[in-house]
């Protein structure tokens, strides 16, 4: 069992707090991305939507497709970042995993999520250094064609190696697990059942 989050959490502060402020910050990044990737699955997750999308603004949604995407892409990256960059500390999956250095049957398990992690986010991280984060001169005059492709698959797959990192630390220090990719919506936050709903009275 696990769970179900509903929104964003309170941070924890004073004597309640059993491990680290920023391990809530991160897990409210985690929860802002995990709705982002979800909004963009309802609406471009099939052709039948993506047409309903088209009939009514296609510039609209085709530009917000692109931004939603590179913005779930950057987004995961940074939660890959270092720990520190030029002296500056970053909000990051390996700022927690440093913290639990001592811990060591926990610091092994998190270790090993976080190296596979690592591995599987390469496509994401060459596309934020290469495209998104930076226009490199040579891949931008090469119309970025030679550019790995990222999946909606491997999204779903580096999402749910950095949940399993987030519940290893939760259920070390609090007893239970998140389910991240269950994040539960507000009962009309369905854009795809609205526009169907909107073009049926726009027919009638």
């Amino acid at each position: 069992m696990c769970n179900f989050i509903k929104g964003l959490i309170k941070i924890n502060q004073g004597k309640k707090e059993k491990f680290d402020k920023d391990f809530d910050l991160i897990k409210n990044e985690i929860l802002n991305i995990t709705l982002q990737w979800k909004i963009y699955k309802q609406i471009y997750g099939n052709k039948k939507n993506v047409d309903l999308t088209n009939e009514f603004s296609p510039m609209f949604f085709g530009l917000y497709q692109k931004i939603s995407y590179d913005w779930v892409i950057i987004s995961i990256t940074r939660l890959l970042d270092p720990s520190k960059i030029q002296g500056y500390n970053n909000l990051s999956l390996k700022r927690l995993l440093k913290k639990n250095k001592n811990k060591k049957d926990l610091y092994e398990e998190i270790s090993k999520i976080y190296d596979e992690l690592k591995e599987k986010s390469k496509k994401l991280e060459i596309h934020r250094n290469k495209r998104i984060g930076h226009n490199d001169l040579n891949k931008a005059r090469a119309n970025y064609e030679k550019l790995p492709v990222i999946t909606r698959n491997l999204i779903d797959k580096v999402l749910r190696d950095i949940y399993d990192f987030m519940n290893e630390i939760s259920l070390y220090y609090y007893d239970y697990k998140e389910c991240y990719g269950k994040l539960i919506f507000e009962k009309d936050f369905n854009l795809i059942k609205n526009l169907k709903m909107l073009k049926k009275v726009s027919d009638d």
